[in-house]
């Protein structure tokens, strides 16, 4: 096994916004990679590192290195799509760099991902990349000879929903607040969107206290169902909705709520993209934890 080894973070989820609007503004729905790399050794070693990224992903700049090897920014080469070199992909590259005995060191950069795929190396020129497709980020690091590598995958999305909540662990008849967020793409407008928020039998909906109340509230399954209908959510739009909840001492079926319990609030939603004319549909949830008294 090799001395050194390299492990990639990014976000499960991105929104298309790779800012090729004619605007000013900063691009909408930037995304920060982080890859980590480190030396397990006593000694300083020789590494080189390359990293390969999703046809689409684009570089946004703000690199740097966080750790005792900052020097490594200075070996840093980003290569975009090139007519030239013939490539479809970013790819990120830093030959023979040094790291410290016993290091850590984090490369982060922004990225970004257009609408449509990289094609004969003209970027954005391709095909669109579709709802929820597989973005695949490869990175290898070599060193003596060896190599460590980690890949990940994300998904790119034209509408995207989340879900969170002020405390993840709460105790019985405690309340806390659920945060919805409904975003779409840069480019993209989605039309006829429902949002639907189905909450565990242990939690109880406190009526009135959402900044939009939703349209339907109904019981199914012994769970509490809040159901919301927007018109349209516009390219780069971020709707948001907020409501109480409160953490019950039985469920519907009459058996006691226990600390150590975890009770699932499930978030799904569907719209229709209005320039592909395909539904874009996706889903959340949000744990909350039970505790002691």
């Amino acid at each position: 096994m090799s001395d050194c080894s390299v492990k990639i973070y990014f976000p499960k989820k991105i929104l298309k916004g790779a800012g090729l609007r004619a605007t000013s503004f900063i691009p909408s729905w930037i995304y920060t990679i982080k890859i980590v790399i480190k030396n397990n050794s006593d000694y300083f070693k020789i590494c080189s590192l390359n990293s390969t990224l999703a046809n689409g992903l684009t570089y946004l700049n703000n690199l740097k290195v966080n750790g005792p090897d900052k020097d490594i920014a200075d070996y840093i080469k980003i290569v975009e799509p090139n007519e030239k070199i013939g490539n479809n992909n970013l790819i990120i590259f830093a030959n023979n760099f040094k790291l410290s005995p016993l290091s850590e060191n984090i490369i982060t950069f922004d990225l970004a991902l257009y609408d449509k795929y990289t094609e004969n190396s003209i970027v954005n020129s391709g095909s669109k990349i579709p709802h929820k497709s597989t973005l695949n980020i490869n990175t290898y690091l070599l060193c003596d000879g060896e190599i460590s590598g980690d890949s990940i995958t994300s998904e790119s999305m034209d509408y995207e929903i989340s879900v969170t909540c002020d405390d993840n662990k709460l105790k019985i008849n405690d309340e806390t607040k659920l945060y919805i967020e409904c975003k779409a793409g840069q480019y993209d407008l989605v039309r006829k969107v429902y949002l639907k928020s189905v909450l565990d039998s242990g939690v109880k909906y406190l009526t009135q206290t959402s900044n939009h109340e939703p349209s339907n509230l109904y019981s199914y399954d012994n769970r509490t169902i809040l159901k919301w209908n927007f018109d349209v959510v516009n390219p780069s739009e971020c709707k948001k909705i907020a409501f109480k909840i409160k953490i019950k001492n039985k469920y519907n079926d009459d058996t006691l709520v226990k600390a150590g319990d975890s009770l699932i609030n499930s978030v799904n939603s569907n719209g229709v993209n209005n320039s592909s004319y395909k539904q874009c549909p996706d889903t959340c949830k949000c744990n909350i934890l039970v505790e002691e008294k």
